[in-house]
């Protein structure tokens, strides 16, 4: 097993273990609503998970070369913001701005390395395809900004760019097992 590979496999397992408990903590926990419901731990769970699957990424980004001058900052960003968040020195209000310019940051990184780097094609294509679904879903959003709140515009930005931000989790699992072949 390759080094990249052991970084991928662990920054994908990461990844879809944070996808689980960001999806469990908004469908169960419900965090909008006052009252608790036993499931808050799901949140800071998420939190944790993501600090390790951004930290996995770190030394992969090494590896592939391409864009980690941009990419890692922001993976060390992402890393720092979620622990800072854990620990409780800084509100969600503030660091969940600078966490999501860090995962797009990342995403950009992502758009890059598939691109350009030496990947297996597959992973390439699905690189491409996870980056610029999460970019059009930033844009259609922006655009709907324009629209009532609500409108159709809207819900599929955000369906299409949490689609790109899911599979994201996702996609150094499927770099790892194009590895092995």
């Amino acid at each position: 097993m390759t080094a990249t590979r052991g970084w991928a496999l662990a920054a994908g397992v990461a990844g879809v273990i944070a996808n689980v408990l960001l999806v469990l903590f908004f469908a169960v926990d419900q965090p909008w609503r006052p009252q608790p419901h036993g499931t808050g731990w799901l949140g800071p769970a998420n939190d944790v998970v993501v600090a390790l699957q951004f930290a996995a990424l770190v030394p992969l980004a090494v590896a592939l070369r391409r864009g980690s001058l941009v990419g890692v900052p922001a993976m060390i960003a992402v890393v720092v913001l979620q622990l800072l968040l854990v620990a409780d020195v800084l509100p969600f209000d503030v660091q969940v701005f600078f966490v999501t310019a860090g995962i797009a940051v990342v995403l950009g990184w992502l758009l890059v390395v598939s691109r350009r780097a030496d990947l297996p094609r597959a992973a390439a294509r699905l690189g491409t395809a996870v980056s610029l679904s999460y970019f059009a879903g930033i844009a259609l959003v922006l655009v709907s900004l324009l629209l009532p709140s609500g409108s159709v515009l809207q819900w599929a930005g955000l369906a299409l760019g949490a689609a790109g931000f899911l599979a994201f989790g996702a996609w150094p699992l499927w770099l790892a097992f194009e590895e092995e072949r």
